[in-house]
């Protein structure tokens, strides 16, 4: 097992112990489209990491490595899906959210192979108020916006199923500045 593996059952067992069950983000239907959820962080000074934990600003969990299903295990490690998945961009969070939204032309996903012409689809956005924890890698979220996000079955499974875009800032030019 990788330190990561280690990581991750190590944070799953103080959240179960802590009392925070899978049962933190409401129930739902698995999506069989590809849809996402947008959380942009970048300015709140986000470490990337492999298992994030989601908070909102008072401490309550919205998502951590006890609340979120197919997660990396020893078991799955090849297939599993990544908690989330981060994204270096310069493009503003409207035009993120434009170009998932946008439909493709259609003698563009024409010339696309099969694989490739599947599109995201946006189902919630939220922005992070800041980051936290002990290397920053946790992203915490206004109270507005994680209930929103909790209190929906759709996006709330797409959370505890890893359907996550985080975009941060670029590593590049934070080191220039």
């Amino acid at each position: 097992t990788g330190v990561a593996l280690v990581a991750a059952r190590d944070r799953r067992r103080k959240a179960i112990r802590a009392g925070r069950q899978a049962g933190a983000v409401a129930d739902a239907e698995p999506a069989d489209d590809p849809a996402i959820i947008i959380i942009d962080a970048r300015g709140a000074g986000l470490k990337p990491c492999l298992f994030p934990m989601i908070r909102q600003e008072d401490g309550a969990v919205v998502c951590d490595a006890a609340t979120s299903v197919g997660a990396a295990t020893a078991a799955n490690a090849e297939s599993a899906r990544p908690p989330a998945v981060y994204v270096e961009t310069s493009l503003s969070f409207e035009q993120i959210v434009a170009g998932i939204n946008a439909k493709r032309d259609h003698s563009e996903a024409e010339s696309r192979p099969v694989a490739q012409t599947r599109r995201w689809r946006l189902v919630g956005a939220a922005q992070a108020v800041e980051s936290a924890g002990p290397h920053t890698g946790d992203i915490v979220l206004s109270t507005d916006d994680a209930d929103r996000l909790r209190g929906d079955p759709a996006t709330a499974e797409l959370i505890r199923t890893g359907r996550v875009l985080i975009a941060v800032d670029s590593a590049v030019h934070s080191r220039r500045e």
